[in-house]
């Protein structure tokens, strides 16, 4: 039969008993406690005293409670599994920080290492191996990954290490090579500076020796021999001024080519030579062209005496009773060797009047008027002939005119006749 309201509450359910280790009464889910009944609210509380009481194992209060049994039973399995779940989260978790904590300190290690030089290599990587045995336990799942990647450390760093190495033995090799240039470069700069030294003393001396021959220059009289000797002084200056140029030109191309380091020892160590053989060779340049005009005055002074003494020989020759002077007959036999021509006695005999006595010193004067002389004559000869062709010519032309008029008078009739029968027309 139904409920009446007056009816008493059904019994209370049996607490559950609580799990080992764990309070009573801990919040399961929303609203569920452990081992406590549900707080019923005030509808639900009324909707259950409605309900009908039954007696009996098969009666819907019994039923009621086998439901609400369940029911704390599965919560109490998934309150279970829940901790079960957060055990096991919470232990993957420190596992996982052990597992990063040994990683990490494995993976310190390896930034040394991968930053590591040829003389730390070594010792690193032994610290490496040992701080991998150290914590492989604890790295776990993990330890496959950091193994793999101290491998690829160890091979980039043993890479870069043997690089380096070769790389040090590459510039230990060249520095030992410029070392070797260096010592070669200055037993070379040695040689040369001994060499060029002595090409430079050996330039000097030929200097000297030049300027001693041209002041030998100075004893010779004799105009002929004089210009001979300054030609030949001229010759041997320029022989000597043109190697000294070359030999100081060569030391500086090679000491150009020498290397930078030892340049300024080795123009340190010439300088004083070098200067002396400038200082020669400017000497000697100016010697050479005192000599080039010396030698052209001597040459004009040579040929001067030269032609002096042609003309004496010439004097000579035609002087044939050789007293000194000149006869007239001499003079014409002279006048017809030399301008191979004959005065008239009218212009010869004032001129030897004039120049009597005709001596070596009268010569010149001698020649130059009978050359005048011959002139004058020629050119009176030839005026005369030009007058006498002219006044052929005049008188040609006068012939000619006069037969022209002749022609001129009956071609004028004719003219005229034309005139007038034109105009008749």
């Amino acid at each position: 039969p139904p409920a009446t309201a007056s009816a008493a509450p059904p019994p209370a359910l049996p607490a559950p008993a609580p799990q080992p280790g764990k309070a009573a009464g801990k919040a399961v889910g929303k609203g569920q406690v452990v081992g406590v009944r549900p707080v019923m609210k005030p509808h639900d509380l009324q909707m259950e005293r409605k309900k009908p009481e039954t007696i009996g194992p098969g009666g819907p209060q019994n039923n009621r409670i086998e439901e609400l049994r369940r029911k704390s039973a599965e919560a109490e399995e998934a309150q279970r599994k829940r901790q079960e779940e957060m055990k096991r989260n919470r232990e993957e978790d420190l596992q996982r920080r052990k597992e990063m904590t040994a990683a990490t300190n494995v993976r310190k290690v390896l930034a040394k290492v991968r930053a590591a030089r040829a003389d730390s290599y070594d010792a690193l990587r032994a610290q490496l191996e040992e701080s991998i045995a150290t914590n492989l336990e604890a790295m776990g799942s993990i330890a496959s990954k950091v193994g793999q990647e101290a491998e690829e450390v160890l091979q980039a760093a043993q890479t870069r290490i043997d690089d380096l190495n070769e790389q040090r033995a590459q510039e230990d090799r060249e520095r030992a090579e410029q070392e070797k240039q260096r010592k070669h470069e200055a037993e070379n700069s040695v040689k040369f500076v001994e060499e060029a030294k002595s090409d430079a003393q050996t330039q000097l001396k030929k200097v000297q020796e030049a300027e001693e021959l041209c002041k030998k220059l100075e004893d010779e009289a004799d105009p002929t021999k004089l210009l001979e000797r300054t030609e030949a002084a001229e010759k041997e200056v320029a022989s000597v001024l043109g190697e000294a140029n070359e030999v100081k030109a060569a030391i500086h191309e090679k000491q150009r080519r020498m290397l930078t380091d030892g340049n300024s020892k080795i123009r340190r160590e010439l300088s004083e030579v070098m200067g002396k053989l400038g200082a020669a060779l400017r000497s000697l340049n100016a010697v050479l062209h005192g000599l080039k005009s010396r030698r052209e005055k001597v040459a004009r002074k040579a040929a001067a005496v030269e032609k002096m003494n042609e003309k004496k020989s010439v004097f000579a020759q035609f002087d044939l009773d050789k007293d000194g002077k000149l006869s007239k007959k001499e003079v014409e036999a002279y006048m017809k060797a030399t301008i191979n021509f004959d005065l008239p006695p009218a212009i010869l005999d004032p001129i030897v009047q004039k120049l009597d006595p005709i001596t070596y010193a009268k010569f010149r004067s001698l020649h130059q008027r009978l050359y005048i002389a011959k002139s004058e004559l020629l050119a009176r000869e030839a005026r005369a002939a030009e007058a006498a062709k002219q006044m052929e010519f005049e008188e040609k032309q006068e012939g000619l005119m006069s037969d022209a008029n002749g022609d001129i008078d009956p071609l004028s009739q004719k003219i005229s006749a034309a005139d007038e029968l034109v105009q008749s027309w």
